[in-house]
């Protein structure tokens, strides 16, 4: 079984490395097989670098970006339609 995990980010520059690597290692016990979806929603802040450094690190991580904030919602929607997982 392969498990999809989503994470919208928004601003999230001091968490969401922290968050990825969770994810990913919650992922590898439960399922054995993970990709985690990573999305910037249009952060103005250090969100995009943090992201690029954790997925640098776990080749399970695919990283979206929306150039705007696109909102909870509409993130969520693109998360989802990308996974390949359970």
């Amino acid at each position: 079984m392969k498990l999809s995990i989503v994470v919208p980010a928004y601003n999230e520059e001091r968490t969401v490395g922290g968050v990825i690597t969770a994810h990913v290692n919650t992922g590898r016990r439960i399922a054995g097989e993970v990709e985690v979806i990573v999305c910037d929603d249009g952060s103005g802040d250090g969100t995009p670098a943090a992201i690029a450094a954790a997925a640098a690190d776990h080749p399970e991580v695919r990283v979206l970006r929306n150039e705007r904030n696109a909102g909870i919602p509409a993130t969520m929607k693109r998360l989802y339609a990308t996974a390949s997982g359970e």
